[in-house]
């Protein structure tokens, strides 16, 4: 029997024919015109874990309980090289051949990493000028907005071209800070955020991450 070699497949392309993922909006002037949204409560519960095994294996209860408090402390306590060595980690342990050099391919693996958290996350959240990567609440009270920026290569620049990984990667996250600023999106929770952070996060080739908070 002949094979068929297949193609890296976009999980979100997948998630959606299966009926994972469901098409929240289109809008025809934005650069990602499609928003989607998990259908249900009962897909919201199971699959993040499920995706998360997919990618990473099988993770115990204790591990992930673990990792959401040291992930929550990092937040606030504002603790850049707790998050870059726990997204880069997670990063880490994808498979090449599971890789796709697009920034959306990492909005989703961080978005369905922090949902196997069990952390209170919110994606493509609107306001008046645009819409933020990833909304956290956390139960203190705390109102996280994180724009991820990506590039597979920042060598073409000969400025840049010394840089090391993490520097170029902190690059990345002082452009997703400059976008939450500049976009206002943590303007429609001032009233309402015990406090709010904001959060950089550049990823540079595969799993390279620099955070800048603000």
């Amino acid at each position: 029997m002949t094979g068929f070699p297949l193609d890296p497949i976009d999980p979100i392309s997948l998630s959606f024919q299966t009926g994972y993922l469901t098409l929240k909006s289109v809008s025809l002037t934005n650069e990602e015109p499609y928003n989607f949204k998990i259908p249900n409560l009962e897909v919201e519960i199971g699959y993040p874990k499920a995706f998360f095994q997919t990618f990473f294996g099988q993770i115990s209860k204790k591990f992930m309980s673990e990792t959401a408090l040291k992930f929550k402390n990092a937040i606030i306590n504002k603790d850049s090289s707790a998050i870059e060595e726990i997204i880069g980690v997670t990063l880490a342990k994808i498979s090449s051949d599971q890789h796709i050099s697009l920034e959306k391919f990492y909005h989703y693996i961080i978005l369905i990493y922090i949902y196997a958290l069990q952390i209170d996350v919110r994606p493509q959240v609107a306001s008046s000028m645009g819409r933020s990567d990833l909304d956290l609440v956390l139960p203190t009270g705390h109102y996280v907005i994180i724009e991820i920026k990506f590039e597979k290569d920042l060598s073409k620049s000969p400025k840049k071209a010394t840089l090391s990984k993490h520097n170029k990667a902190m690059i990345l996250a002082q452009k997703a800070l400059g976008q939450i600023a500049t976009k206002e999106y943590s303007k429609q929770y001032r009233l309402s955020a015990k406090e709010i952070i904001k959060i950089g996060i550049g990823v540079y080739g595969r799993s390279t991450v620099g955070v800048k908070f603000a």
